[in-house]
C-alpha cells in the first residue's frame, strides 16, 4: 500500500468515525424490554417532577437488593427488608435512606446513573436512580 493510499484512508477513518457513532442509537431509544428479576416485586415510584408510577417486575438493573457504599464497604439490602427508599442527590453521590420493614433505617451511597426497570400499565418503564425521589417495594401477588 503506497503513502498516499495509507494517509488516505487514515484521514478516511478520523472523518467517518465521529458520523458513525453519532449515528448509533446508544441509550436513546425507549426501553423496548426490561430485565427479569429472579424474584416479582411490585414498586410505586415517585420522580423528581413528583409523576407516580405503579409498577410491576420491579428491580435495579435486573437485581431485587439495593446496592450501595457504607462506608468503606458495600452492602446489599434484600427487597424482602424494605418498606421504603428515600433518594436525595449530596455532594458524595446519591444517598439512598431506606426504611426497613423492622422500623430500622439504613443509609447508602449510590451511582446515580444506575437505572431501575419496572413494567407500567402500559409499557415497559426505565429510570435513572438520580431522577428518583422515592419508592416502595413489595412481593408481587402470584
Amino acid at each position: 500500500m503506497s503513502k498516499t493510499t495509507r494517509l488516505f484512508s487514515t484521514l478516511l477513518i478520523v472523518v467517518c468515525l465521529p458520523l458513525v457513532m453519532a449515528m448509533s442509537p446508544g441509550d436513546s431509544e425507549g426501553p423496548t424490554r426490561i430485565p427479569e428479576p429472579e424474584k416479582a416485586f411490585s414498586a410505586t415510584l415517585v420522580d423528581i417532577s413528583g409523576k407516580t408510577m405503579n409498577l410491576t417486575q420491579f428491580s435495579l438493573e435486573g437485581q431485587v437488593f439495593l446496592l450501595g457504599d457504607m462506608g468503606d464497604g458495600q452492602v446489599a439490602v434484600p427487597f424482602e427488608k424494605i418498606d421504603r427508599v428515600d433518594l436525595v442527590n449530596g455532594q458524595d453521590g446519591l444517598v439512598a435512606t431506606a426504611k426497613l420493614k423492622d422500623g430500622q433505617s439504613v443509609a447508602l451511597t449510590m451511582r446515580p446513573k444506575q437505572k431501575a426497570f419496572g413494567k407500567a400499565e402500559f409499557g415497559f418503564y426505565r429510570i435513572e436512580l438520580g431522577d428518583v425521589a422515592s419508592f416502595t417495594v413489595r412481593p408481587s401477588m402470584p
